[in-house]
């Protein structure tokens, strides 16, 4: 009887010690997952900031600066507003409401005479060639004017790449309405945004231009080195901008950062003004 109890003694310390065995095993598997969880998560954050860092300085890298001040136009001249085929005779200025007998149309660079040449519609800015002067096969049509009510029809700045690194989308938007309404159209594909807004509205994608000056490679996107004459038509306004009045134009690329620009008119508005 007394070895038969030495040895279930001796199966229970067995017992007893495989299962603490199992314990420290089980102990041992749960802080390795953990640790490698615990890793995983750090080299997971470790890579998501270094995006981050990344993504940052690649927005710097693109951001855009306004060079010079912003010029604000009453008057309009030399603006082109197509080019003859001796078909088509109605044409468009960009803005409208323009000032009644304010405007010089020209055809080929000779100016036109207004009810003799062709009809204006000072409210739309539509121009109607008569049967005998339609502009013929390749001649250019452009036209000088003032918006009407002293008001702004158009701004232009120059900008260029602010640090020199990522090049910069500026594909023009297209505005094929007839007549033009001043804001790009819903297909077009420009990458860069611009908007305006002041205390009576706020107005998304406006249609604009550009004009490359100096060095380039005459390519739609600003790079290191370069400058573009950016021009807004504010044809789209629901409120013309007039005098006394801050407005905010927003520059927004699909990379990088945006150009934020505000400016105040002056309480006079004359044909051309910097406003600095």
């Amino acid at each position: 009887m007394l070895k038969l109890m030495k040895k279930l003694a001796r199966d229970q310390r067995g017992i007893t010690g495989l299962e603490t065995a199992i314990i420290l095993i089980a102990f041992v598997v749960v802080a390795a997952v953990f640790a490698y969880t615990a890793l995983s998560a750090g080299i997971f954050s470790a890579q998501k900031g270094q995006e981050t860092i990344y993504s940052g300085l690649k927005q710097a890298a693109g951001s855009m600066e306004i060079k010079g001040g912003m010029i604000a136009y009453n008057k309009v001249a030399g603006e082109s507003i197509g080019t003859g085929d001796g078909a088509e005779d109605t044409f468009y200025t960009a803005y409208a409401p323009i000032l009644a007998d304010s405007q010089t149309v020209y055809v080929a660079g000779t100016a036109k005479v207004e009810t003799t040449d062709y009809t204006i519609t000072d409210a739309t800015g539509v121009i109607v060639f008569e049967a005998g002067d339609i502009p013929t096969l390749g001649q250019a049509v452009t036209v000088d004017y003032q918006a009407a009510a002293s008001k702004v029809a158009k701004v232009s700045f120059v900008v260029s790449n602010g640090v020199g690194g990522e090049p910069i989308d500026l594909t023009v938007p297209t505005d094929a309405d007839a007549p033009p309404d001043g804001a790009a159209d819903s297909g077009s594909t420009h990458k860069t945004v611009i908007s305006f807004n002041d205390k009576n509205q706020l107005i998304n994608n406006l249609a604009w231009t550009k004009t490359q000056l100096g060095f380039g490679d005459s390519d739609n996107l600003l790079e290191q080195g370069e400058e573009f004459l950016i021009t807004v038509n504010l044809r789209a306004l629901t409120t013309e901008l007039g005098s006394d009045t801050e407005f905010t134009l927003a520059v927004k690329p699909m990379q990088g950062g945006s150009l934020i620009v505000t400016r105040t008119t002056p309480n006079t508005i004359d044909k051309v003004i910097n406003l600095r």
